[in-house]
């Protein structure tokens, strides 16, 4: 039987505040690489969202989010906050 539970434990995530025009912009992006990452919306009207990522993609998903700053928050890094 399949527990999204233990997968989630077993992930890291990061929480973003980014422009909330440019939520499905990220989603599109970090899911496009598959297995990359997952992107979920926590409050869409202020631009907060969780990036999940296994432990073994950190690397990429913080040098990809860091490349897309500006895209996402007319900012040259985004303010992330890791949990």
């Amino acid at each position: 039987m399949f527990n999204g539970n233990i997968l989630l434990k077993q992930c890291r995530h990061i929480i973003l505040r980014i422009s909330p025009a440019r939520i499905a912009f990220l989603r599109f992006i970090l899911e496009g690489y598959d297995g990359l990452a997952v992107v979920s919306t926590i409050n869409a009207e202020e631009g907060l969202v969780r990036v999940w990522f296994p432990p073994s993609s950190g690397r990429d998903v913080i040098d990809l989010l860091n490349e897309l700053a500006f895209g996402l928050n007319n900012k040259q890094s985004l303010d992330a906050h890791e949990l």
